[in-house]
């Protein structure tokens, strides 16, 4: 299981694609970036934990398991904004994260077996989507210094992603079995 959650914390921003965007952007200034962490962990993990409950107990036993984004997106709202105003009233900073965090809480839930896998796994996602925003702003800080030509002066860190991104994929040993070719 330990092999599972290294490898689900680099694939699931890379290779999902969850926060592609968000983390090029948030690469930009890395002013809040731990309250931010700190806030997506807590609403995750929460929802996570919450929705898995309902899910489990409610949904799966009337056989509508189908519904259950629905469940995961009204736990979520109340949950993020429980924590946003809690945060927001004590540090007067706004660290609003939605896409990120919301998408984190389906993935986990639908790629789970039980309670604590879905919660390790929301816990993993989002620490990797933060740890992946520092390697995007020294990437960013390396392209700003480069003497590079100046139509690839803002393309240089989709590139460095790209990279990053073949770097996992040469790790993936599912392209040695074979496949359908036996």
């Amino acid at each position: 299981m330990l092999t599972e959650c290294i490898i689900f914390l680099f694939t699931s921003v890379c290779l999902y694609g969850i926060g592609m965007n968000r983390a090029i952007v948030l690469s930009q200034n890395m002013k809040g970036i731990f309250l931010g962490y700190f806030k997506s962990l807590l609403t995750t993990t929460s929802s996570v934990a919450l929705s898995y409950l309902l899910i489990q107990g409610i949904i799966v036993p009337i056989g509508m398991q189908e519904l259950y984004p629905i469940i995961c997106i009204l736990v979520f709202i109340f949950s993020a904004s429980f924590f946003e105003v809690i945060i927001r009233l004590t540090t007067k900073i706004d660290v609003a994260e939605l896409s990120v965090s919301f998408m984190s809480v389906v993935l986990a839930i639908n790629e789970s077996i039980n309670l604590a896998e879905s919660v390790l796994f929301v816990i993993c996602c989002i620490t990797s989507f933060y740890l992946l925003v520092p390697v995007l702003y020294g990437m960013r800080k390396r392209n700003e210094s480069a003497n590079s030509i100046y139509i690839f002066k803002n393309s240089l860190v989709l590139l460095g992603f790209a990279a990053l991104i073949l770097w996992l994929l040469v790790f993936d040993v599912s392209w040695l079995s074979g496949g359908l070719v036996k």
